[in-house]
Protein backbone atom coordinates (compact mmCIF):
# COMPACT_ATOMS: atom_id res chain seq x y z
CA UNK A 1 0.00 0.00 0.00
CA UNK A 2 1.02 3.85 -0.38
CA UNK A 3 0.52 6.10 2.63
CA UNK A 4 -2.56 7.29 0.74
CA UNK A 5 -4.14 4.09 1.65
CA UNK A 6 -5.67 5.68 5.28
CA UNK A 7 -7.69 8.55 3.47
CA UNK A 8 -9.45 6.45 0.98
CA UNK A 9 -10.37 3.53 3.44
CA UNK A 10 -11.54 3.73 7.70
CA UNK A 11 -8.28 2.22 9.05
CA UNK A 12 -8.22 1.91 12.73
CA UNK A 13 -5.07 0.72 14.69
CA UNK A 14 -5.43 -1.33 17.55
CA UNK A 15 -1.52 -2.01 19.11
CA UNK A 16 1.22 -0.21 17.44
CA UNK A 17 1.44 2.26 14.47
CA UNK A 18 0.32 2.72 10.99
CA UNK A 19 2.83 2.80 8.24
CA UNK A 20 4.79 6.48 7.87
CA UNK A 21 6.51 7.64 4.62
CA UNK A 22 9.71 6.72 6.34
CA UNK A 23 8.54 3.39 6.13
CA UNK A 24 8.27 3.09 2.43
CA UNK A 25 12.35 1.70 2.14
CA UNK A 26 12.07 -0.61 5.32
CA UNK A 27 10.42 -4.35 5.55
CA UNK A 28 8.11 -3.25 8.13
CA UNK A 29 4.54 -4.01 7.78
CA UNK A 30 0.70 -4.09 9.32
CA UNK A 31 -1.11 -6.61 9.76
CA UNK A 32 -4.99 -7.60 9.77
CA UNK A 33 -7.46 -8.22 12.54
CA UNK A 34 -8.04 -11.81 11.57
CA UNK A 35 -4.28 -12.64 10.89
CA UNK A 36 -3.52 -11.04 14.26
CA UNK A 37 -6.20 -13.48 15.93
CA UNK A 38 -4.57 -16.46 14.15
CA UNK A 39 -0.84 -15.75 15.29
CA UNK A 40 -2.49 -15.10 19.32
CA UNK A 41 -3.52 -18.28 18.54
CA UNK A 42 -0.63 -19.87 17.83
CA UNK A 43 1.19 -18.59 20.60
CA UNK A 44 2.46 -15.32 19.78
CA UNK A 45 2.52 -13.37 23.05
CA UNK A 46 3.97 -9.78 21.62
CA UNK A 47 2.75 -9.03 18.07
CA UNK A 48 4.33 -5.59 17.56
CA UNK A 49 8.17 -5.57 16.40
CA UNK A 50 7.93 -9.25 15.98
CA UNK A 51 8.47 -10.93 12.70
CA UNK A 52 6.53 -12.26 10.12
CA UNK A 53 7.06 -14.03 6.79
CA UNK A 54 5.30 -13.05 3.79
CA UNK A 55 5.67 -14.02 0.19
CA UNK A 56 9.43 -15.21 1.01
CA UNK A 57 10.15 -11.99 2.58
CA UNK A 58 10.52 -11.25 6.18
CA UNK A 59 9.20 -8.21 7.35
CA UNK A 60 8.61 -6.64 11.04
CA UNK A 61 5.45 -5.97 12.51
CA UNK A 62 4.94 -2.10 13.77
CA UNK A 63 1.09 -2.30 14.48
CA UNK A 64 -2.08 -4.37 14.04
CA UNK A 65 -5.22 -3.21 12.78
CA UNK A 66 -8.96 -2.84 14.15
CA UNK A 67 -11.44 -5.17 12.14
CA UNK A 68 -11.65 -4.14 8.76
CA UNK A 69 -14.71 -3.26 6.88
CA UNK A 70 -15.34 -5.10 3.94
CA UNK A 71 -18.25 -5.06 1.22
CA UNK A 72 -19.08 -2.08 -0.95
CA UNK A 73 -16.16 -1.09 -2.68
CA UNK A 74 -13.16 -1.58 -0.30
CA UNK A 75 -10.34 -3.81 -0.72
CA UNK A 76 -11.15 -7.41 0.15
CA UNK A 77 -8.91 -9.47 2.43
CA UNK A 78 -7.12 -7.12 4.96
CA UNK A 79 -8.26 -8.26 7.69
CA UNK A 80 -6.12 -11.75 7.12
CA UNK A 81 -3.83 -9.71 5.02
CA UNK A 82 0.30 -8.09 5.73
CA UNK A 83 0.03 -4.33 4.55
CA UNK A 84 3.65 -3.80 3.30
CA UNK A 85 4.66 -0.08 1.92
CA UNK A 86 4.39 -0.26 -1.80
CA UNK A 87 8.11 0.98 -2.55
CA UNK A 88 10.12 -2.01 -0.82
CA UNK A 89 7.40 -4.20 -1.64
CA UNK A 90 7.76 -3.56 -5.50
CA UNK A 91 11.84 -4.01 -4.80
CA UNK A 92 11.52 -7.38 -2.66
CA UNK A 93 8.48 -8.65 -4.06
CA UNK A 94 8.38 -9.51 -7.91
CA UNK A 95 4.35 -9.00 -8.28
CA UNK A 96 2.72 -7.47 -11.14
CA UNK A 97 0.00 -4.38 -10.12
CA UNK A 98 -3.30 -5.48 -11.54
CA UNK A 99 -5.25 -3.11 -9.69
CA UNK A 100 -5.53 -0.65 -7.14
CA UNK A 101 -7.80 2.12 -5.58
CA UNK A 102 -7.82 6.27 -6.12
CA UNK A 103 -10.36 8.82 -4.75
CA UNK A 104 -11.48 11.53 -7.09
CA UNK A 105 -11.14 15.64 -5.18
CA UNK A 106 -14.45 16.86 -4.07
CA UNK A 107 -17.28 18.69 -6.98
CA UNK A 108 -15.09 16.56 -9.10
CA UNK A 109 -17.34 14.52 -11.82
CA UNK A 110 -16.28 10.92 -12.04
CA UNK A 111 -16.82 10.54 -15.61
CA UNK A 112 -13.96 13.69 -15.81
CA UNK A 113 -12.26 11.39 -13.44
CA UNK A 114 -12.34 8.63 -15.54
CA UNK A 115 -11.08 10.53 -18.32
CA UNK A 116 -8.35 11.64 -16.31
CA UNK A 117 -7.04 8.33 -15.63
CA UNK A 118 -7.50 6.85 -18.67
CA UNK A 119 -5.30 9.71 -20.15
CA UNK A 120 -2.66 9.35 -17.51
CA UNK A 121 -2.08 5.52 -18.42
CA UNK A 122 -2.70 6.40 -22.50
CA UNK A 123 0.41 8.94 -22.20
CA UNK A 124 2.55 6.66 -20.61
CA UNK A 125 6.21 6.21 -22.36
CA UNK A 126 4.93 2.42 -22.02
CA UNK A 127 1.12 3.36 -22.96
CA UNK A 128 -1.37 1.11 -21.01
CA UNK A 129 -4.98 0.25 -21.41
CA UNK A 130 -6.56 0.41 -18.22
CA UNK A 131 -10.57 -0.08 -16.66
CA UNK A 132 -11.82 2.39 -14.77
CA UNK A 133 -14.87 1.41 -12.40
CA UNK A 134 -16.52 3.72 -10.19
CA UNK A 135 -18.63 3.23 -6.89
CA UNK A 136 -20.97 5.56 -8.98
CA UNK A 137 -21.54 3.14 -11.77
CA UNK A 138 -22.12 -0.08 -9.20
CA UNK A 139 -24.47 1.59 -7.82
CA UNK A 140 -26.39 1.99 -11.01
CA UNK A 141 -25.51 -1.17 -11.71
CA UNK A 142 -27.06 -2.34 -8.50
CA UNK A 143 -30.45 0.14 -8.50
CA UNK A 144 -30.64 -1.77 -12.22
CA UNK A 145 -31.18 -4.72 -10.77
CA UNK A 146 -33.19 -4.05 -7.90
CA UNK A 147 -35.63 -3.07 -10.58
CA UNK A 148 -35.40 -5.89 -12.49
CA UNK A 149 -36.15 -8.14 -9.98
CA UNK A 150 -38.82 -5.65 -8.51
CA UNK A 151 -40.64 -5.82 -11.82
CA UNK A 152 -40.06 -10.06 -11.83
CA UNK A 153 -41.54 -9.97 -8.15
CA UNK A 154 -44.41 -7.95 -8.66
CA UNK A 155 -45.48 -9.84 -11.67
CA UNK A 156 -45.37 -13.27 -10.13
CA UNK A 157 -46.99 -11.02 -7.02
CA UNK A 158 -49.93 -10.21 -9.35
CA UNK A 159 -50.18 -13.41 -10.92
CA UNK A 160 -50.54 -14.87 -7.41
CA UNK A 161 -53.22 -11.81 -6.50
CA UNK A 162 -55.24 -13.06 -9.62
CA UNK A 163 -55.66 -16.85 -9.26
CA UNK A 164 -56.02 -16.39 -5.41
CA UNK A 165 -58.65 -13.63 -6.49
CA UNK A 166 -59.98 -16.35 -9.16
CA UNK A 167 -59.96 -18.79 -6.24
CA UNK A 168 -62.27 -16.83 -3.94
CA UNK A 169 -64.69 -16.00 -6.76
CA UNK A 170 -65.23 -19.37 -7.38
CA UNK A 171 -65.84 -20.32 -3.95
CA UNK A 172 -68.34 -17.88 -3.14
CA UNK A 173 -70.02 -18.24 -6.41
CA UNK A 174 -69.95 -22.17 -5.57
CA UNK A 175 -71.36 -20.90 -1.46
CA UNK A 176 -74.35 -18.95 -3.14
CA UNK A 177 -75.59 -22.29 -4.69
CA UNK A 178 -75.71 -24.12 -1.79
CA UNK A 179 -76.75 -20.79 0.24
CA UNK A 180 -79.92 -20.05 -2.16
CA UNK A 181 -82.71 -21.20 0.37
CA UNK A 182 -80.74 -19.36 3.09
CA UNK A 183 -80.77 -15.71 0.64
CA UNK A 184 -84.68 -16.38 -0.25
CA UNK A 185 -85.42 -16.74 3.42
CA UNK A 186 -83.54 -13.79 4.16
CA UNK A 187 -84.72 -11.63 1.45
CA UNK A 188 -88.64 -12.66 2.69
CA UNK A 189 -88.06 -11.34 5.60
CA UNK A 190 -87.04 -7.95 4.47
CA UNK A 191 -83.38 -8.11 3.60
CA UNK A 192 -82.70 -5.88 0.68
CA UNK A 193 -80.08 -6.64 -2.34
CA UNK A 194 -77.85 -4.40 -0.66
CA UNK A 195 -77.99 -6.50 2.70
CA UNK A 196 -77.28 -9.64 0.57
CA UNK A 197 -74.60 -7.99 -1.53
CA UNK A 198 -72.72 -6.70 1.75
CA UNK A 199 -72.98 -10.14 2.98
CA UNK A 200 -71.31 -11.82 0.39
CA UNK A 201 -68.59 -8.99 -0.19
CA UNK A 202 -67.88 -8.61 3.38
CA UNK A 203 -66.97 -12.78 3.01
CA UNK A 204 -64.81 -12.24 0.08
CA UNK A 205 -63.09 -9.15 2.26
CA UNK A 206 -62.85 -11.12 5.35
CA UNK A 207 -61.23 -14.19 3.40
CA UNK A 208 -58.73 -12.13 1.31
CA UNK A 209 -57.73 -10.06 4.46
CA UNK A 210 -57.10 -13.40 6.60
CA UNK A 211 -54.96 -14.36 3.84
CA UNK A 212 -52.85 -11.29 3.24
CA UNK A 213 -51.80 -10.94 7.77
CA UNK A 214 -51.21 -14.83 7.35
CA UNK A 215 -49.31 -14.26 4.17
CA UNK A 216 -47.51 -11.29 5.85
CA UNK A 217 -46.49 -13.07 9.25
CA UNK A 218 -45.32 -16.63 7.04
CA UNK A 219 -42.87 -13.47 5.20
CA UNK A 220 -41.57 -11.58 7.86
CA UNK A 221 -40.87 -14.71 9.93
CA UNK A 222 -39.38 -16.96 6.82
CA UNK A 223 -37.08 -13.59 5.80
CA UNK A 224 -36.08 -13.00 9.41
CA UNK A 225 -34.61 -17.16 9.60
CA UNK A 226 -33.24 -16.16 5.92
CA UNK A 227 -31.33 -12.79 7.82
CA UNK A 228 -30.35 -14.33 10.79
CA UNK A 229 -28.39 -17.59 9.03
CA UNK A 230 -27.37 -15.13 6.25
CA UNK A 231 -26.19 -12.32 8.81
CA UNK A 232 -28.04 -10.03 7.70
CA UNK A 233 -29.33 -7.03 8.74
CA UNK A 234 -33.49 -7.18 9.24
CA UNK A 235 -35.76 -4.39 8.59
CA UNK A 236 -39.01 -5.15 9.31
CA UNK A 237 -41.41 -2.12 7.01
CA UNK A 238 -44.41 -1.10 8.16
CA UNK A 239 -45.48 0.56 4.88
CA UNK A 240 -44.86 -2.80 3.56
CA UNK A 241 -47.38 -4.52 5.67
CA UNK A 242 -50.06 -2.08 5.06
CA UNK A 243 -49.28 -2.32 1.37
CA UNK A 244 -49.57 -5.71 1.14
CA UNK A 245 -53.19 -5.82 3.84
CA UNK A 246 -54.80 -3.07 1.53
CA UNK A 247 -54.03 -5.71 -1.78
CA UNK A 248 -55.05 -8.07 -0.08
CA UNK A 249 -58.17 -6.16 0.75
CA UNK A 250 -58.92 -4.85 -2.64
CA UNK A 251 -58.84 -7.83 -4.25
CA UNK A 252 -61.48 -9.42 -1.99
CA UNK A 253 -64.05 -6.18 -2.80
CA UNK A 254 -62.30 -6.76 -6.58
CA UNK A 255 -63.01 -10.61 -7.25
CA UNK A 256 -66.11 -10.46 -4.28
CA UNK A 257 -68.30 -7.86 -6.20
CA UNK A 258 -69.35 -10.28 -8.92
CA UNK A 259 -70.60 -12.93 -6.57
CA UNK A 260 -72.04 -10.42 -4.19
CA UNK A 261 -74.19 -9.02 -7.12
CA UNK A 262 -75.24 -11.92 -8.33
CA UNK A 263 -76.47 -13.03 -4.70
CA UNK A 264 -78.22 -10.02 -4.16
CA UNK A 265 -80.26 -10.62 -8.00
CA UNK A 266 -81.93 -13.59 -7.04
CA UNK A 267 -85.28 -13.43 -6.99
CA UNK A 268 -86.81 -14.41 -3.26
CA UNK A 269 -89.79 -16.73 -4.69
CA UNK A 270 -87.22 -18.45 -7.14
CA UNK A 271 -84.41 -18.63 -4.26
CA UNK A 272 -87.22 -20.41 -1.71
CA UNK A 273 -88.49 -23.64 -4.46
CA UNK A 274 -84.73 -24.29 -4.43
Amino acid sequence: ITNNFPKINPVQIKKGRFLLPIDKNEPVCVIGSSLAKKLSADHFVSLVDNRIKAANKVFRIVGVLDEFPVGGFRPYGVNNGVLVPFAIANKLINQEITSFYAQKKKGVEYKKAIAGINQYFRLLPKSKAVKVSTLEEILEQKKKQMRFFSLLLGAIGTIALILGGVGIMNFLLVSINKRTREIGIRRALGAKMTDIQIQFLAEAVILCSIGGLLGVVFGGVVTYVVSYFANWHFVLSIYAIFLGCGISFSTGVFFGYYPALRAARLKPIKALRC
